[in-house]
């Protein structure tokens, strides 16, 4: 009976994590599918340095947008490699994309503020996509953002690409967080209200409508802040205008090649502190054998039923093989432990 009673609270939690899950499965805070109601001019504003490994995937994925009435204006940061050569290649003949060599800033992060703001002034656009040069985008992209700033009268949306890389480990830990993520809170109400510490997320792509953002120049009113969205999000909210945040799918990717800073700052603005680490490593790791063995065998049975659903539900949520992710939950689990393992010993310092 005593080891009913030990083992109770981690078959509560990990039923907590299955509603969890469950709400962010029929919440589902990613961009939908959709068309917009008319055609509008839309103005894609890319800021680029020595992005030549890059800009190419972003500029193909752009050309082939089933939403074709865009115009593409690209500041290019003084690059030294051959960014402005693939630029010119994908974009010869087509007059919607213009290309501008700045010399007015100097390298660093706010040089992306100047240069947005500076491209905003030029746009015709009746919206403008803030796209840096590492995203990727799928060909229906452009249309389904339309139909949701439309559909919700948005001034502003901002939408966290979804991690991917071809790196074996790298896609474990990705997977891992991901699980971990849409697991504990409620994934919408975390990124409008926490914004600021979506930390396991790459910078947000961000989507005005013309009219607010011009009457509000966001990036230059945080010209001196390096990767201000955070703060041009906060900034919309407190003025209450119409805005949402969501999370990229396949139609928004950004790759990577290693995860483990993002990991750790990620555990920390979840978790909040040391403690908060502990005590959800214990009750993932040391939780699942005392379920296990002390839990009456009906019980056991649940709690595995809400581990295993979980993960099936993250991997529908995130767009990923559900076979493939349940074959890979063992390794998963151990990643996520290690990497636990760290980011306590790191909140130590």
């Amino acid at each position: 009976m005593l080891g009913f009673y030990i083992s109770l609270p981690f078959l509560l939690f990990a039923l907590y994590r299955l509603f969890v899950v469950l709400y962010n499965y029929f919440s589902h805070p990613f961009l939908s599918s959709g068309s917009p109601v008319y055609n509008p001019l839309v103005s894609i504003l890319v800021y680029v340095q020595n992005s030549e490994n890059s800009i190419g995937k972003l500029l193909q994925g752009i050309k082939e947008q089933t939403h074709q009435n865009f115009e593409v204006l690209i500041y290019n940061n003084q690059s030294t490699d051959k960014t402005v050569d693939v630029i010119s290649d994908i974009s010869a003949g087509d007059k919607r994309f213009r290309l501008f060599n700045g010399s007015e800033v100097n390298t660093g992060l706010q040089s992306k503020n100047f240069a947005y703001d500076k491209l905003a002034q030029i746009a015709k656009g009746q919206y403008y996509i803030f796209c840096d040069s590492n995203n990727i985008v799928d060909s229906q992209f452009v249309a389904n953002a339309l139909s949701h700033m439309q559909r919700r009268s948005l001034s502003l949306m901002s939408i966290y690409p979804k991690y991917q890389s071809k790196i074996f480990w790298t896609r474990l830990q990705i997977s891992a967080a991901q699980g971990m993520f849409l697991s504990l809170v409620s994934a919408k109400s975390f990124l409008i209200k926490r914004t600021g510490e979506s930390s396991i997320f790459a910078n947000p792509l961000l989507i005005a409508d013309a009219t607010s953002y011009q009457s509000n120049r966001w990036h230059e009113k945080f010209k001196d802040i390096p990767n201000p969205e955070g703060k041009i999000v906060d900034t919309v909210q407190s003025l209450n205008l119409n805005s949402d945040s969501l999370l990229g799918d396949n139609s928004l990717t950004q790759e990577i090649f290693d995860f483990n800073i993002e990991f750790a700052d990620f555990t920390a603005s979840l978790l909040k502190n040391r403690n908060g680490l502990i005590a959800y490593t214990i009750a993932t790791t040391l939780g699942l054998f005392l379920a296990i063995f002390l839990l009456p065998f009906p019980l056991v049975f649940l709690y595995l039923f809400a581990v295993i659903y979980s993960r099936m539900l993250v991997a529908m949520l995130c767009q990923q093989s559900v076979f493939i992710s349940l074959l890979q939950m063992p390794v998963q689990f151990s990643v996520l432990t290690l990497k636990l393992i760290k980011a306590i010993k790191k909140s130590r310092g």
